[in-house]
């Protein structure tokens, strides 16, 4: 027998069976026992992921680098003044190229110039090298 030649044909006219056992079945619960046989599982997250920004580390010229060093050696050279800061620095992202730039206020506990890291006194560590900008707030 071929498709249309009537082999549904004494069917295709009857009422859709109900059962009087079971209750019907939610179309979301139906799609779900199918999720297993996914052939895209991941894909949202993959395009999420791919569709997140992220910027490139920001490049200092001479003047901008010498004008962080500078601001940076007066607050190690006045640790103990407690003075409140905010450094904006680049934070490398853990999963793809770039990453984005932050502020941190606080008061800056320890300037090290060996393993160059400025250590807050909230205990947040961030590396002199991904400093982009450093300003001095003025105390109320």
């Amino acid at each position: 027998m071929k498709h249309g030649d009537g082999c549904y044909a004494s069917i295709i006219n009857s009422p859709r069976h109900v059962s009087a056992d079971r209750p019907h079945m939610p179309n979301h619960d139906r799609a779900a026992q199918f999720a297993p046989f996914a052939a895209l599982t991941g894909l949202d997250n993959a395009m999420e992921e791919t569709a997140r920004l992220t910027l490139s580390k920001p490049e200092l010229d001479e003047e901008e680098k010498c004008l962080i060093d500078m601001m940076l050696r007066y607050v190690k050279q006045n640790i103990n003044a407690h003075m409140n800061v905010s450094i904006i620095c680049f934070v490398p992202d853990l999963i793809k190229d770039g990453g984005e730039l932050i502020k941190i206020n606080g008061v800056v506990r320890t300037i090290d110039d060996y393993t160059r890291t400025i250590l807050f006194d909230d205990g947040r560590l961030i590396n002199i090298d991904d400093v982009t900008a450093v300003e001095i707030i003025k105390q109320p």
